[in-house]
């Protein structure tokens, strides 16, 4: 027999195959919270500069979703965030699993070109 392990609405579950039968066995682990979470909670960048920001996910695989609240002070693109005028924005960075939507947001401020 071999044991393989199959992940279902984030549980873990065994899975124990032979030729002759399959069992499928019970879960092992208390279900997994999905989260998203930003390596910063304010960012100051110029105007025309960009900095990046990182979200961590679990599930690990979840596709992340960026938004900004004003994008003529700060938009954002796969984590990079550009000044675009002096100001401030609020980005979000956001996951949707199972039909639930996690999200963490991070305050933006822009500053004047060589402040």
């Amino acid at each position: 027999p071999v044991v393989l392990w199959t992940r279902a609405s984030g549980l873990f579950i065994p899975v124990l195959y032979s030729p002759t039968s399959l069992f499928i066995g019970t879960i092992l682990d208390e279900p997994v919270t999905p989260s998203v979470t930003l390596d910063k909670k304010t960012l100051t960048v110029q105007e025309d500069a960009t900095a990046t920001l990182t979200a961590t996910t679990v599930p690990a695989d979840a596709e992340v979703t960026w938004a900004s609240s004003d994008g003529t002070k700060a938009s954002v693109s796969d984590g990079v965030v550009t000044g675009e005028a002096e100001g401030s924005a609020n980005v979000t960075a956001s996951i949707t699993v199972d039909g639930e939507t996690y999200t963490d947001t991070c305050a933006v401020t822009v500053t004047p070109k060589g402040a």
